[in-house]
């Protein structure tokens, strides 16, 4: 996927960048893909200091310190010059020349400017070096950002926490509790990142914040992933993104936290009596479903009961799942969240469950998946590959599929979450599927996404078939 899709870029935005790692690598990518054409302009600026861009990065530069004759030259320029460099000033530097920084209320006044449709600004140094700590007067963020990207260069991870690797690596040393010499490892990366003083360092309260993990390979991929859930367990950032910025498909995955809704609330009228409580591979049908919803990855799951209330939590307590408690399970690396929530409304229909789901799960929560409680073939394998879809893909809507048709579980990204609190009626987000068909994300999965239990027969024959725990 285009960064600009993996960072959900609203028109008119201030974006900032910082860190290390292919910051301005980064901004010129963004530039490029904001720019295409009929998109609009972008302007690019620094509140640090700058090189000055190569001739594919810019298609022009506007160097005055008076705000009004910068605006006036925008307002009047020909539209086919669609990323413009602006700054008060060039600065001769040892290095060469370089943009001077322009003032923190620049950005949010260039943004309101005729055919602007957004500004990028780079809100840092770091010596071209791949991971760095602030200084005490950085980083100079634009205080009414909408977003911050923090970039880290993975090509850090193996090597010396020294000047040569790292910039400022005393800062780094002290914010990490490591010394100084020892190797670079995602530990160390994410204790940074997630520190007051590090990566969360001058981010504005009211801006979205966003992990950039630059230069993955397939060498690192799996370190850059595990990295990624370290800084996603601090509630300020969104999601982490893992790519190289330079690649012509620069990233690989948008992680960010999903919870898990397990639907639990229907009278069974079809079976008879409450089946969720029945046996199932030595927990039962409702205990399956929330392991496998934690399978999944979900850092918060829900449970939403409603006719078979008191059979449902009944069998909770009498074959508990893994992560009931606050502490770890065995075996497992985090604890979710988990909730109970009783839908006093299911007679109404599917769509009720679906609200008190999502009314469950807090604001750090980018997407929800949702489980039907009666499908025990349902693997942790599936869920993970519907959830490991949304992150390649960042779609809004993650469906399995089992020879092309539709089943369960169901993913949908927090942007479309309004539209499914606004359906009534016996349905959940079969409306939303066809309505965004074309931004659909479709993975096939296998038959076990079409079977349910929704008579004793198909419980019998379930049974019968399935392996011993």
């Amino acid at each position: 996927m285009n960064l600009a899709t993996a960072l959900r870029i609203p028109d008119r935005a201030v974006v900032a960048i910082v860190g290390g790692g292919g910051k301005t690598s980064a901004l010129y990518r963004l530039a490029a893909e904001l720019a295409e054409p009929g998109l609009g302009r972008v302007l690019l600026a620094t509140t640090a200091k700058m090189f000055l861009p190569q001739e594919h990065e810019a298609d022009g530069l506007f160097i005055n310190a008076d705000f009004d004759a910068i605006a006036h030259r925008l307002e009047s320029t020909i539209p086919y010059l669609r990323r413009i460099l602006v700054a008060p000033d060039l600065l001769e530097t040892p290095e060469g020349w370089k943009l001077a920084s322009v003032p923190l209320d620049w950005p949010r006044r260039l943004s309101r400017l005729v055919r602007v449709s957004g500004v990028l600004v780079e809100a840092d140094g770091s010596r071209h070096l791949p991971f760095k700590a602030p200084a005490d007067y950085e980083p100079p963020i634009p205080p009414d950002a909408d977003l911050v990207v923090v970039v880290v260069g993975l090509d850090g991870l193996g090597q010396p926490l020294d000047e040569t690797h790292v910039h400022r690596p005393e800062i780094v040393a002290a914010l990490a509790g490591a010394k100084l010499g020892v190797t670079v490892d995602g530990a160390m990366v994410a204790r940074v990142l997630t520190h007051a003083q590090g990566g969360l360092k001058n981010i504005p309260a009211r801006a979205r914040a966003v992990v950039l993990l630059n230069k993955v390979t397939d060498d690192n991929l799996e370190a850059a992933r595990q990295l990624a859930d370290e800084v996603l367990a601090s509630d300020r950032y969104e999601a982490v993104l893992l790519g190289a910025v330079q690649d012509a498909d620069p990233i690989r995955e948008r992680r960010a936290r999903i919870g898990a809704v397990a639907l639990a609330a229907g009278g069974a009228s079809r079976f008879g009596a409450a089946k969720l409580a029945l046996p199932w591979q030595g927990t039962t049908l409702v205990g399956h479903a929330l392991r496998v919803a934690q399978a999944s990855g979900a850092t918060e799951i829900v449970l939403v009961t409603g006719a078979h209330a008191e059979a449902v939590r009944a069998a909770l307590a009498s074959t508990p799942p893994p992560f009931v408690g606050e502490g770890p399970g065995e075996g497992l690396p985090r604890q979710p969240r988990f909730t109970i929530v009783h839908n006093g409304d299911w007679q109404e229909g599917l769509s009720t469950s679906v609200k008190a789901g999502l009314g469950a799960l807090s604001e750090r929560v980018q997407a929800a998946l949702f489980l039907l409680a009666d499908q025990p073939t349902i693997t942790p394998a599936i869920v993970q590959a519907i959830v490991q879809r949304y992150y390649e893909t960042a779609a809004p809507i993650v469906v399995p599929t089992f020879g092309g048709k539709r089943g369960n579980p169901t993913l949908f990204d927090r942007s479309l979450w309004p539209e499914l609190m606004a359906v009534t009626g016996d349905q959940g987000g079969r409306g939303l599927i066809e309505r965004y068909r074309d931004r659909v994300a479709f993975v096939e999965v296998g038959e076990a996404v079409a079977v349910d239990v929704d008579t004793p027969d198909d419980y019998q024959r379930l049974t019968n078939s399935s392996p011993s725990p």
